[in-house]
Parts: structure tokens; C-alpha cells; sequence
């Protein structure tokens, strides 16, 4: 199993080559369907709430260039055995729609009879951080794109390399954001939103077999969802993350003597050293931890 890995990197606004130039970013909030959307919603929750503790890792508030990666950090996450987005609904509203299904498949370069292959192969998931996205409306006919940040609780269908491709709510096809330049939001605000603190997602270094989320419903547990799964059965629990080596040697530390020093009597008159001629306790040893 490949635990997800991806890049979560901060949003700068005014930095870029679009000088001064101002441009609009849209607020969308995680039950909000949008305007010019493709489909109707196939989020079952409708949007979901994120509790705090699930955010994970949160980039500075400062603005600065931090990065970080791995699942550990909270990107996604869902409910056991509860699909986030139904992927043979969202199936279902474009073959029924083939002006739209058309549109859909140039926005994500597929051919439009092989939509329902590309649909099955995504993940359905929960944004558990504020995302910039590029999304695709549709209008005449041809899908635009546009920026836009979907709030956390926002229900997607991720790719193997664990960007946002789909967002449920509307059915409109995502891509990796621009995010250069300067930036005006637009839309309503929730509370906490910030865009210094919005996350772009870049593509994991090599294709997702599983992935490692937070668990909405249970706080402080996490859930293994196979990559493809339809989140309807498969996932299973996951276990604790690992220690971090400092915190292991912090936690076991050794108990030293110097050299100089006697050894402890022992019922055979004997005690035992190390061939530096120090006397250690390793502790107990820790269970190994899932790779993330």
C-alpha cells in the first residue's frame, strides 16, 4: 500500500507574472452548487462539516514559502463506508446530457465515450483544508475555466496522483490552480477563511494505492480507502501514526554509567556491559507505524 504523498503549499496572493493586475477568485462554499454547473449535486451529505482536530498540520499565518507532505497532514478525508460524491450518478447525469458529457471529457482530456472509465477511476473524498482550484463552469455549449477556493468539507473525486478532479456538488471538472498574480475574492465568506491560508495541491510523486484520511465521524482516527473505491465498502481503519524517532529516543531514553564506575552486584556477582564500556537499557521496542 502507497499512502498518499502530495505537496501542500501556500497561496500567495500578489506575487506572479500578472503585475498589477487584479483578478477574481471565487468563494465556494462545501454545499454551494454554483453557477453554470454540469450536473446537479451527488454529494449525499449535501457538504459536511470538518472538526478542527482534522485540519491537521496548518500552514503560517505569515504568508512564507512552507511546504509539506504526506497524508499526515489532512488533505482529504470521509466517513467509513459513506461515499462522498456517487460516481454512477455523476455517470449517469452526463450520459444523459451529451453536450455536457462532451464538454466534461475536453476539460479532462479523455474521450467523451470514455468519461464513465475516467469517473471510476477517481477516489471520492473530503477536502479537510480550503483548496485553490481551478474549476470548469459550463456555458454554450464548452466548459471555461476559472479560479476558485472550495471550502473544507467539499466533496471531490481525487485522481491516483491525489488532486482534485471533480467537485461534487456541481459535477464541473477540476484542474491544479493558477494562483498567481493578484487575487479578489468573490462570494460569500466563511468563518475562518483566509486566503493566505488556502492550500494548492500539486501531484504526488508516484500513483496513490490507498488512501490514508481523516476519519469526519470518529475524531483522531483515521480510515484506509483503496484508491478507485467507490467508498460504499473496503475502507478499513487505520492504525496510529508512528512515533517520531525524537520522541522515541525521548521516551526511551538509555540509562548510562561511565566507565569508571563499578557494576552492580547481581545474585552471580556479575554485571553487564556494553563494548564501550557503558551499561544501556534500549527499552521497549515500539510497533511499527503506517508509511505516510
Amino acid at each position: 500500500m502507497l499512502a498518499v504523498s502530495v505537496v501542500l503549499a501556500l497561496v500567495l496572493p500578489g506575487r506572479g507574472g500578472h503585475g498589477d493586475v487584479t483578478r477574481e477568485v471565487r468563494l465556494q462554499g462545501s454545499a454551494e452548487p454554483g453557477d453554470d454547473r454540469f450536473t446537479d449535486s451527488t454529494d449525499p451529505q449535501r457538504g459536511a462539516r470538518v472538526p478542527p482536530a482534522a485540519r491537521g498540520t496548518s500552514p503560517g499565518a505569515d504568508g512564507g514559502h512552507a511546504s509539506t507532505r504526506g497524508a499526515a497532514d489532512g488533505l482529504y478525508g470521509g466517513t467509513r463506508n459513506v461515499p462522498a460524491c456517487e460516481v454512477e450518478r455523476q455517470i449517469s447525469r452526463l450520459g444523459a446530457a451529451p453536450a455536457k458529457n462532451r464538454a466534461f471529457a475536453v476539460a479532462v482530456g479523455v474521450e467523451p465515450v470514455a468519461v464513465p472509465r475516467y469517473l471510476r477511476s477517481l477516489t471520492p473524498l473530503r477536502l479537510v483544508r480550503d483548496a485553490w482550484v481551478t474549476d470548469h463552469g459550463y456555458r454554450s455549449g464548452e466548459a471555461y475555466p476559472y479560479q476558485a477556493v472550495l471550502q473544507a468539507g467539499t466533496a471531490v473525486l481525487v485522481d491516483r496522483l491525489a488532486v482534485p478532479r471533480v467537485r461534487c456538488a456541481c459535477g464541473n471538472p477540476l484542474s491544479e490552480p493558477d494562483g498567481e498574480g493578484r487575487y479578489r475574492p468573490t462570494g460569500n465568506r466563511w468563518t475562518g477563511f483566509s486566503l493566505a491560508r488556502t492550500v494548492r495541491v500539486k501531484a504526488a510523486e508516484k500513483p496513490v494505492d490507498a488512501f490514508v484520511i481523516a476519519d469526519l465521524a470518529v475524531p483522531g482516527r483515521r480510515i484506509v480507502r483503496p484508491a478507485g473505491g467507490t467508498g460504499h465498502r473496503f475502507d478499513r481503519a487505520a492504525p496510529p501514526p508512528a512515533v517520531p524517532a525524537t520522541a522515541t529516543a525521548t521516551a526511551a531514553a538509555p540509562t548510562t554509567r561511565p566507565a569508571s564506575a563499578p557494576a552492580p552486584a547481581t545474585g552471580s556477582g556479575s554485571g553487564t556491559r556494553t563494548g564501550s564500556g557503558t551499561e544501556s537499557d534500549p527499552g521497549p521496542a515500539l510497533p511499527p507505524g503506517p508509511v505516510s
